[in-house]
């Protein structure tokens, strides 16, 4: 009785079943189903590749890894579209601009390295350690207005306040009043002589003190150049302007002499003076031979133009 039974259930199945689905490999997992029945289905899973394909898929996965990046950072096209989305290279270089400082930031090891230069020609490097970029700049950007140098030109009551504490030999208050006058918000503590940003106005405020309290001073670029080039590469201060102005009288002393001695050799060579007798010469005489070298040299270049 229990195999009739049996029979007639295969048979009822069989009238029963789909013809399209009598060959397909369907998931019935969610499904009751008897254990006979599953031994017949194909539980392998469908997106694993199988022996005959496995090795060109892999390859294939190798190549696509590497080859997504590569076009990403080479082609145009692709960056144009990841710039669009919002995509970026953190670790490509960046302009970055905060008002008197430009330069480039870069993203490498989790720090954002930056490289600036001010109108002065003044170059700073420092980072900033964070990740995100905005943030990276609005820091860089308060660090450097915190090391901004201000400086201003005097007003003209300024400058003649300074001027005559300096023609009244007071050069130290001279300094201190030009340098509060000139950095906004200096303390007057502070020795700001020793910070190179404050090189340039130290050195405006020495020449100024040393120019109103040297009355015989003529100011002119000729002298100028002669006394930087006596300082050289020290440090500007008003002692070291006054050595050199002293420098140049004694070069334009040595060099006019050298002409009236020329004049007075070329006029009798038995009865010219030395550099010795110059000096004990007075000044009638001195005078009257720097009258007879500039008539003379009048006189020859005049023979030059009519020639």
């Amino acid at each position: 009785m229990r195999k009739q039974n049996s029979e007639v259930v295969r048979q009822i199945e069989e009238s029963t079943v789909d013809p399209f689905l009598k060959d397909a490999n369907l998931d019935t997992r969610g499904l009751p189903i008897g254990s006979a029945d599953l031994a017949l289905l194909d539980l392998r899973d469908p997106f694993q590749p199988d022996e005959r394909f496995g090795g060109i898929v892999e390859e294939n996965k190798k190549s696509l890894r590497r080859a997504i990046p590569e076009l990403a950072e080479k082609d145009a096209e692709m960056q144009a579209e990841l710039r669009k989305r919002g995509v970026v290279d953190e670790a490509a270089p960046r302009t970055f601009n905060t008002p008197g400082w430009i330069g480039e930031m870069r993203y490498a090891s989790g720090v954002w390295h930056f490289a600036v230069q001010n109108a002065e020609g003044q170059q700073k490097r420092f980072k900033i350690p964070v990740e995100d970029a905005e943030a990276a700049m609005m820091s860089a950007a308060r660090y450097l207005s915190k090391n901004t140098v201000k400086i201003r030109t005097l007003s003209r009551e300024e400058q003649l306040y300074c001027a005559r504490l300096a023609g009244q030999g007071k050069i130290e208050d001279c300094i201190l009043n030009y340098l509060s006058y000139s950095i906004q918000n200096y303390d007057g503590a502070t020795d700001v002589s020793i910070d190179p940003r404050y090189q340039k106005v130290c050195d405006a405020a020495a020449w100024f003190a040393f120019v109103n309290s040297t009355p015989e001073y003529q100011d002119s670029d000729e002298v100028r150049d002669f006394i930087m080039s006596y300082i050289g590469s020290r440090l500007v201060t008003v002692q070291l302007l006054r050595f050199g102005f002293k420098a140049y009288l004694e070069n334009q002393r040595k060099s006019e002499r050298g002409l009236l001695l020329n004049f007075e050799t070329r006029k009798s060579a038995s009865e010219a003076p030395n550099y010795t007798q110059l000096d004990e010469l007075s000044t009638e005489e001195i005078d009257r031979l720097r009258t007879g070298v500039m008539k003379d040299r009048a006189r020859k270049s005049k023979q030059g133009i009519l020639q």
